[in-house]
């Protein structure tokens, strides 16, 4: 092989590398969009920049991914709809 081709594929590889990169970045901002809506724009005006924005929404999704959620009983989801209305 010539070092023109070595380069060549060099380049080539680089290129595609950055791409990949770029459609896994892009990939996972269309994801939080979806996922956070409105809440995603409000994050990214409060933050320096999109990609702190983006950081503190996948920590959010973390720390909910840890949570043990559990339906309610059939008592307290009374209770509570009854207190809401009241508001």
């Amino acid at each position: 092989m010539s070092p023109t081709q070595v380069v060549v594929i060099v380049i080539v590889v680089i290129v595609l590398a950055a791409l990949a990169a770029f459609a896994v970045v892009a990939s996972r901002r269309r994801a939080l969009k979806q996922r956070f809506g409105p809440e995603y724009d409000r994050a990214v005006a409060e933050q320096d920049s999109r990609g702190a924005a983006e950081r503190e929404l996948r920590e959010r999704e973390r720390r909910h991914a840890e949570l043990e959620l559990t339906p309610l009983s059939p008592e307290s989801r009374a209770r509570y709809a009854a207190a809401w209305e009241e508001l």
